[in-house]
């Protein structure tokens, strides 16, 4: 939790986390939801530390995130949220432009091992015959936007309000990178612009 940005709003958060209805309703099932669960938040941990370092580091954190989808296929749907995470906290240590080509590095190696993996290995013939075999629910469309809503909504807005302050926080204080080389090699921080 001392890595994750504002070490109070990660404990926060973790806490929420514990006590949603999503995981407390996913809890009581003999699942891979916990696995899954486990290697997701592991990769947002180590977004979260490779941010202020080189861009070649996401590559490396894209087998994590590959494994989480290998766990559980629906883990694919939290990729998105990963690849923002690395993007709001390279934001705070590179330009925008660094920022998002560090997100869009570890998108396409996360997305190259999830189409060679299954390819190679049968995965997505026990995806067809588990899933998308199954015979299909009768449970209305709105019945779980609604549900999702209630049991989710208040945390997404929380976790969306604090995002925006914290992407914001820097900016708007006039702190911006600077890099900088020492003897060792170069040395990025954060300087208040001047103002006049």
């Amino acid at each position: 939790m001392r890595r994750a940005p504002r070490g109070a709003a990660g404990l926060c958060a973790s806490a929420l986390f514990a006590v949603s209805m999503p995981t407390l309703f996913l809890g009581h099932f003999a699942t891979y939801d916990a696995m899954a669960v486990c290697l997701l938040a592991l990769t947002a941990w180590m977004l979260v530390v490779i941010a202020p370092r080189h861009w070649a580091w996401a590559a490396a954190v894209a087998p994590a995130a590959a494994l989480a989808v290998g766990v559980k296929y629906a883990s694919a749907l939290f990729l998105p949220t990963l690849v923002l995470l690395y993007v709001l906290t390279a934001y705070r240590h590179h330009y925008t432009w660094r920022a998002l080509l560090r997100g869009a590095l570890f998108g396409a190696a996360t997305l190259a091992l999830l189409v060679g993996g299954p390819a190679a290995s049968g995965y997505l013939s026990a995806i067809q015959s588990t899933t998308t075999a199954r015979a299909h629910g009768d449970t209305p469309a709105g019945q779980i936007l609604h549900d999702s809503a209630r049991w989710a909504g208040p945390l997404v807005a929380v976790a969306l309000a604090g995002t925006v302050t914290y992407a914001r926080t820097a900016r708007l204080a006039g702190w911006l990178p600077y890099r900088t080389s020492t003897g060792a090699g170069h040395v990025e921080i954060w300087v208040r612009q001047r103002t006049g």
